[in-house]
């Protein structure tokens, strides 16, 4: 991966963390920084970025991924 897109994925993952900050419950803004989530969700986030999701469709996915898992 180059650094242009890593850098854009990166930012895309920070935006998706502050709209599930305001839009979803605490818990699931502290369940998708944590140290052990971060590689996988990271993963994820960047196939949704690729595959042109925006930022409330992909909060939505990711907080819909933690109540299956839930």
């Amino acid at each position: 991966m180059n650094e242009k897109i890593y850098s854009d994925i990166t930012d895309f993952y920070n935006n998706v963390g502050d709209y599930i900050y305001l839009e979803y419950k605490p818990k699931y803004h502290r369940m998708f920084f944590s140290d052990k989530n971060i590689d996988q969700l990271f993963d994820m986030v960047g196939r949704y970025y690729m595959g042109g999701n925006n930022v409330p469709d992909t909060a939505g996915m990711i907080v819909d991924y933690f109540r299956m898992i839930k």
